[in-house]
């Protein structure tokens, strides 16, 4: 989540808030699903899990530190979506996270989520459901 963290301190109010994507319910089952699941179990339905699972492969096979945890992996990635649609440069996103993460990982991590997630069409929605609106 230390991702999200660096991100949120550089946002300026540029990305919807982690609950308001998170908040909604993720079925129609009330348990938690675990394992391969437990990130849709957190509301983030609209990506699919063959794409959070490619996601997730090309970050641990950069380093498999970037995804141990992959719900804060599909977090920290749907922000920088949520940042990018926003307008951030990608110069900037990469800075932050090389910054925060110790490493030079960070374009890694930005192309990795522009790949696989940024281009689900449920996050494309989501971002316009819940970005901040203009003064």
């Amino acid at each position: 989540m230390a991702l999200v963290t660096v991100l949120s301190a550089c946002s300026g109010g540029g990305a919807p808030s982690a609950t308001a994507a998170a908040s909604r319910p993720s079925g129609p089952s009330s348990s938690t699903p675990t394992g391969e699941n437990r990130s849709v179990a957190r509301g983030f339905e609209p990506v699919p899990q063959a794409v959070l699972d490619a996601y997730l492969a090309e970050l641990r096979a950069a380093d498999p530190a970037l995804a141990a945890n992959d719900v804060d992996a599909w977090t920290e990635g749907i922000h920088l979506c949520y940042y990018s649609f926003a307008g951030r440069p990608d110069d900037q996103l990469v800075a932050s996270v090389n910054q925060n993460l110790g490493t030079e990982r960070g374009a890694t991590v930005v192309a990795a989520a522009r790949k696989h997630l940024c281009g689900v069409q449920g996050v494309r929605d989501d971002w316009e459901l819940h970005k901040p609106q203009p003064s």
